[in-house]
């Protein structure tokens, strides 16, 4: 057992783009500072994200390794350089490759402990015989391995069942006060072409294949001229997405406004919040939709559905015709609409961020030096 005012922390990422991992790290360092912990953050990559001037706002050290590719060995040894310096107790690791690098570090600095949050529900380098087995190396070199929701965590013991002691679940959680109390933007401040009586669809996620944003592209094509989209985000996809929308001539009615500082007010002016992912570990998208008491549709992928349940809409994941379907359900029913946005309020108040924030001290406390 470690005392708080002796803990010192290292969260480490791969970079802090738009999704919901980083989103975590974000919020966790925040709250955690806000008690006094001493905490920094280590970036693979720097990307310019809006929560590196956060983080360094509220006095938060962030470390950026690489302006470039985040896979170099010599990011590797720049991180186990600042590891070795600053003498942390607690290393906290997300997502791969962070997840491997601080595994690999731990073979070599031994004076802090390691934990590492999983997620996602899955990820394809299980399927090969050889990464499944350095994977479950890795993973035995982390004292504890936090997942975001119970699906991730059952996955998870089918993988490395000889370390199922090591493992724990804490939900994500979010700002609740923030998005209910959240105010209507005038939605021309969004963009000029958006008009009062328009449909506003929201999405806010990473451009990558694990969102599928394009599911939602080709589902406007069967929706009405005054249904319009707006997706929040970067990614590696972002351009290629682009070039999508104009080939379907839809780039009148599908706005892309990169990372907002905003999204709150954003959900709150929609109509309407989608996630269509491929997969998801828990969705923190979706509850902020929810949160926000705007009536949300996500795919029926593992993570959301466990989340979500009756508080909100679920569609077959690539199927836009069904989507189409479930957007169409809510609008042109009232009733229907009112009680999903009602439901999924009341269901995202089980998801604080204190609680999230508490429970994360409390291993923190049991696991350190």
């Amino acid at each position: 057992m470690i005392r708080r005012d002796k803990m010192k922390i290292l969260q480490v990422i791969n970079n802090l783009g738009s999704g919901g991992a980083e989103k975590l790290v974000n919020d966790l360092s925040t709250n955690m500072k806000k008690k006094g912990i001493d905490i920094e953050v280590a970036l693979l990559q720097e990307n310019g994200s809006i929560y590196i001037n956060d983080l360094e706002r509220n006095g938060i050290k962030v470390h950026k390794l690489s302006e470039n590719s985040m896979y170099s060995l010599k990011t590797l040894f720049k991180l186990f350089k600042i590891i070795k310096m600053k003498e942390y107790s607690i290393i906290h690791a997300h997502i791969f490759p962070t997840f491997y690098f601080v595994g690999i570090i731990s073979l070599f600095y031994k004076k802090a402990k390691y934990i590492y949050t999983e997620h996602n529900t899955g990820n394809r380098r299980r399927k090969y015989r050889i990464l499944k087995i350095i994977e479950k190396f890795i993973y035995s070199r982390y004292e504890k391995v936090i997942c975001i929701s119970d699906k991730t965590e059952s996955n998870l013991r089918k993988h490395i069942n000889n370390f199922s002691k090591k493992i724990v679940v804490i939900f994500n959680g979010i700002e609740l006060e923030k998005y209910a109390t959240s105010i209507q933007m005038n939605r021309k401040n969004i963009d000029s072409k958006i008009k009062v009586e328009d449909k506003i669809i929201t999405m806010v996620g990473r451009f990558s294949k694990q969102k599928d944003q394009k599911t939602l592209i080709k589902a406007m094509n069967f929706l009405p001229e005054e249904y319009k989209l707006l997706l929040i985000g970067e990614g590696e996809l972002k351009e290629e997405t682009i070039k999508f929308t104009e080939k379907l001539n839809l780039k009148n009615r599908v706005f892309f406004l990169g990372v907002r500082k905003d999204v709150p007010d954003i959900l709150k002016t929609s109509d309407l919040v989608v996630l269509s992912s491929n997969w998801e570990g828990f969705g923190i998208a979706a509850l902020e939709g929810m949160a926000s008491g705007i009536p949300t549709i996500i795919s029926n992928v593992d993570g959301m559905r466990e989340m979500v349940k009756d508080g909100g809409v679920f569609f077959n994941c690539g199927e836009e015709k069904e989507l189409v379907q479930r957007i169409n359900e809510l609008f042109l029913d009232e009733n229907y609409y009112n009680e999903i946005a009602k439901k999924g309020l009341e269901r995202s108040k089980l998801f604080s961020l204190d609680s999230m924030v508490s429970k994360y001290l409390e291993i923190y406390e049991e696991v350190g030096v």
